[in-house]
């Protein structure tokens, strides 16, 4: 008997956390949950809570094994202090959430994601959100969006050359 293809889940993270989650060969499910903002009583801690209840009801849905997520940027490529320990908290939740489930989890730069899946490394957030489109997804946004072509780069999806332009 062949063995199923594991069930994934891809997360684009910020504040608006994109997800996606499916098999190889098969329709995903997908959307975007909001997270607060992170300012105010709490403050990011708030925001690493609700990631990680956000965890336990997908995994309650789901029942994924597998997790990939959007690599943070470094700070030194952030233009606010702030959206990086956002982006490097939320990474920190996932890696610690999976490692208490004994879930893998990988990591995949959004440019490596985009130039495998779009062929275009520097490809814009419309650019992903056409291609979802062209897969017969609405993902409503673009958050949703990159955790599509995520998950696609993590099922091993890589854009086929345009055969028409060699000819």
């Amino acid at each position: 008997m062949e063995a199923r293809p594991p069930l994934t889940l891809a997360l684009d993270l910020s504040t608006k956390m994109g997800w996606g989650c499916g098999r190889a060969g098969a329709a995903p499910d997908y959307g975007t949950m909001l997270l607060p903002a992170g300012g105010g009583a709490g403050g990011l801690g708030r925001v690493y809570a609700a990631a990680e209840q956000a965890l336990d009801d997908l995994f309650a849905v789901q029942h994924f094994e597998r997790v990939i997520m959007e690599a943070p940027l470094p700070p030194a490529a952030q233009t606010q202090a702030h959206t990086a320990r956002v982006q490097l908290g939320l990474a920190a939740v996932v890696d610690l959430w999976c490692f208490g489930r004994d879930i893998p989890v990988t990591e995949a730069a959004a440019t490596t994601v985009r130039a495998k899946v779009l062929g275009m490394g520097r490809a814009k957030k419309a650019d992903v959100i056409a291609w979802c489109q062209a897969q017969g997804w609405d993902p409503g946004d673009n958050n949703a969006a990159d955790a599509l072509a995520l998950l696609a780069y993590a099922q091993g999806v890589r854009r086929q050359p345009d055969l028409r332009r060699a000819a």
